[in-house]
């Protein structure tokens, strides 16, 4: 089966996990992990264009909100699918998910972010 969805995605460890050294981590390798922490987000969208405006590009044309809905609400879906199997299997793991209270309350201008966010919180209750 081809995957559905496919993009790099950046892993952070503490520097004494076996990983650390690792310039690239496939998802199968995640597989044996006990806790996947999700966070991510483009809060500060408008901020930063302000100071850098050659990222307007993504404020409100559909590439930035495609990138917005992928980072908030579908790379959580896919990496947790990757390391769910293997905790279950061993009866042992966490998945924690860091939103933001944009996903208990839509927020003015930012709806792509709010929408995300609503996902983010949805996807955590139903897991």
């Amino acid at each position: 089966m081809a995957p559905l969805y496919d993009e790099p995605f950046l892993a952070a460890v503490p520097s004494s996990h076996p990983l650390a050294e690792r310039s690239s981590i496939s998802a199968a390798e995640l597989k044996t992990e006990t806790m996947l922490l999700l966070g991510a987000g483009h809060c500060f969208r408008d901020h930063v264009l302000e100071v850098c405006p050659e990222f307007a590009r993504y404020a409100s044309n559909a590439e930035g909100i495609r990138r917005t809905f992928e980072v908030n609400a579908l790379a959580p879906y896919w990496l947790t699918r990757a390391v769910l199997p293997g905790m279950r299997a061993r009866d042992r793991g966490a998945v924690v998910t860091v939103a933001s209270a944009a996903g208990l309350v839509g927020v003015a201008r930012q709806t792509d972010y709010s929408a995300t966010k609503h996902a983010a919180v949805g996807f955590a209750e139903s897991l």
